[in-house]
């Protein structure tokens, strides 16, 4: 079942050669309007004397076009360009780190300009579908792209100076409830769900609304429940019973880390290895070790595998290994099984971090994961000397038989946890210094580094907390719909999808899909019914906003000071409330402002307040500075009519010479 859609917006996207102009021309206005290195606050600042309006003219005239409509095509990938822009220059302040102050710098004006560009349209279907999520393609080198959108390519490239701003976020948010959704024609492109404000029960009743990212979310919430059930459920039925035998807990658990699996391989199919993040690598590590337990569960009583898997190992490592003892019985398969509790448990939060206290956790654990690498690099390589030094301390003598105890004494030395009693038998004098040594080099000098990483990682987290939690909402929002999927089946429900799909191959494409939304009201028949009730009643506060000219996400809150953005869903007292109060304002006269005739008059006189004044954002000048241009005007005026005056002069005494 399809959709009803509305289509207003129809614009052909300029080609990828175009596309390539017009970046390199807003290239070109970046590098005039930061030709050398400056002061920082002159970029970032909110009232930037570089980011103008001036500035965002220039970038419209750049796009080209000579009639309306043309304009409007070739405007639309505006962000997209300057932000294809903003690649070249970060790419360029790691290649020339000489100039990367100054790349830097373009790099952020180039995203200033974006944003004030978002921020300043009016039109937010055009804004929507057009500037932001129409995918452009572009021509680097010959080679034309793969078609990407502006939402994409601001998180792939985590810029959250575009992440955060309005505009942006509004888009994230239509298309997190669902107003924006992918075409049923072409998946790559998104078009408007025409009926959000229709409040009609069973036009929300349609499992093509199950796409959706903010109910995908809570179905992946409630299965992430379930799993933890499952998991629970095989874990307890023991370690201790006849090999091969499976109980329904163990079944449940491994089906659903199938479908896992199958859900990961899909859309690392489809949208490449940008799908890949730190926390996919913490999902695909527990379904390895899973998938392990589930291979030692299958084959562990099979003499055969076992033993050419003994072949292999040996050849591999060019000595003699033996791994029926350790994989032969179920207890093994049990134990691994019981590892992966930290993993499934943490595996909730995952879909919790659309809370802000839980987003910021997960994007700090996230950065000081990646800071740990450096960590991690500089102790292998110190490991790996200090190891070899120690083996050859230990054939010194012609024999090797103290590899086990070195290895442990150096993992416990990591840990914090140095034993030198070890060494006090061992070659001495030289084991022991050198273990002194390297117990220094890594308690005193690289865990001090570690912390320093991560005290450095949680400091930019916390002084950008808000940003890096936009930019996490706004990247799982993209998660959901960035796969294009014409039938949604969450996991482990796409196991009946994996069933059904070789019907595909006899049926006609009517007849499959009318099959598959006949499965999926069956499957999601209480889900449908809570989106039902859900989007009706969200639908009558569209329909008032749209009654009233107001964007389809206003007066979503009941702002205190304003009287009049109030929408109380069938609540008669709030709204014989709301009218009392605003006709007792109206009726007293004695409370009007003096020498005002109307409210609306005295707020107009408000804005000379206002020390930021359009004319000198236009010029480029700060506000500060708007008194002394005001005196440089009035000094410009007098000299002005003195020239004028000296020059009447000099005219009149001419023509008195010349009568002479």
């Amino acid at each position: 079942m399809s959709l009803p859609v509305s289509r207003s917006i129809i614009l052909e996207p300029p080609n990828a050669s175009q596309t390539l102009k017009i970046a390199i021309r807003l290239k070109a206005i970046v590098d005039c309007a930061v030709p050398v290195a400056i002061e920082q606050k002159y970029v970032d600042a909110a009232d930037s004397p570089i980011v103008t309006n001036v500035l965002v003219r220039k970038c419209f005239e750049a796009c080209g076009g000579t009639t309306e409509q043309s304009k409007r095509k070739f405007q639309g990938c505006v962000v997209f360009a300057l932000l294809t822009v903003t690649r070249w220059y970060n790419d360029l302040a790691d290649d020339e780190l000489y100039d990367s102050t100054l790349y830097g710098q373009r790099a952020e004006c180039a995203q200033r300009l974006a944003v004030k560009i978002i921020d300043g349209c009016t039109d937010e279907r055009y804004l929507f579908l057009v500037m932001l999520a129409k995918r452009y393609t572009i021509n680097l080198n010959g080679i034309v792209s793969t078609p990407f959108n502006a939402l994409e390519m601001a998180i792939d490239q985590h810029s959250t100076i575009v992440i955060s701003c309005s505009g942006f976020q509004r888009c994230i948010k239509w298309m997190w409830r669902g107003w924006i959704i992918q075409s049923g024609e072409n998946p790559n492109e998104y078009i408007l769900y025409n009926h959000t404000d229709c409040p009609k029960f069973w036009t929300h009743f349609n499992p093509e609304r199950v796409k959706t990212p903010e109910y995908q979310n809570l179905l992946q919430l409630i299965v992430s429940l379930l799993y933890v059930v499952a998991y629970t459920w095989a874990l307890n039925d023991g370690g201790e019973r006849p090999l091969r035998r499976w109980r329904t807990g163990e079944v449940v658990f491994y089906t659903m880390t199938l479908s896992f699996i199958l859900d990961e391989a899909t859309k690392l199919f489809h949208v490449g290895l940008r799908y890949l993040s730190f926390w996919n690598v913490f999902n695909n590590s527990l379904y390895f070790i899973v998938s392990v337990s589930f291979l030692i569960k299958i084959f562990g009583g099979k003499e055969e595998p076992l033993l050419v898997a003994n072949q292999l190992l040996s050849r591999a490592l060019s000595r003699d290994i033996d791994i029926i003892p350790f994989v032969s019985n179920n207890r093994t398969s049990y134990r691994l099984l019981a590892c992966c509790a930290p993993f499934v448990w943490s595996r909730l939060l995952l879909f919790l971090d659309t809370k802000r206290f839980f987003g910021i956790m997960l994007v700090v654990l996230e950065e000081l994961m990646k800071e740990s690498i450096v960590f991690f690099v500089l102790l292998a390589i110190v490991l790996a000397g200090f190891l070899q030094a120690f083996l050859g301390l230990d054939l010194s003598d012609g024999r090797a038989d103290s590899i086990n105890m070195v290895v442990n004494v150096l993992i416990q030395t990591v840990l914090a946890s140095p034993v030198f009693d070890s060494f006090e038998n061992f070659a001495p004098p030289y084991a022991m210094v050198l273990y002194y040594i390297c117990t220094f080099v890594i308690s005193t000098l690289l865990l001090n580094i570690l912390i320093a990483l991560f005290n450095t990682a949680y400091q930019h987290v916390c002084d950008n907390g808000s940003d890096e939690f936009l930019a996490l909402t706004a990247k799982k929002t993209l998660w959901f719909i960035r796969a294009p999927d014409e039938n949604v089946f969450v996991p482990p429900l796409n196991i009946i999808e994996v069933i059904v799909t070789p019907l595909s191959l006899v049926l006609s494409r009517e007849s499959y899909q009318s099959l598959c939304d006949s499965i999926m009201y069956v499957i999601y028949f209480p889900v449908l019914i809570g989106i039902g009730v859900h989007e009706s009643k969200m639908a009558r506060r569209v329909a008032y906003n749209r009654l009233r000219h107001a964007p389809d996400d206003a007066n979503e809150d009941d702002c205190q000071w304003d009287l009049s953005d109030g929408y109380d869903d069938g609540d008669e007292d709030a709204i014989a409330s709301r009218a009392q109060v605003v006709n007792e304002l109206a009726d007293t006269p004695d409370f009007k402002i003096e020498g005002f005739s109307s409210e609306k008059e005295w707020l107009k006189s408000l804005k000379v307040l206002n020390p930021y004044q359009v004319e000198t954002e236009q010029v480029g000048v700060r506000w500060e500075l708007k008194p002394l241009i005001n005196k440089i005007d009035t000094l410009t005026e007098l000299v002005e009519k003195l020239t004028n005056k000296v020059d009447e002069q000099d005219a009149m005494l001419k023509k008195k010479t010349d009568s002479k």
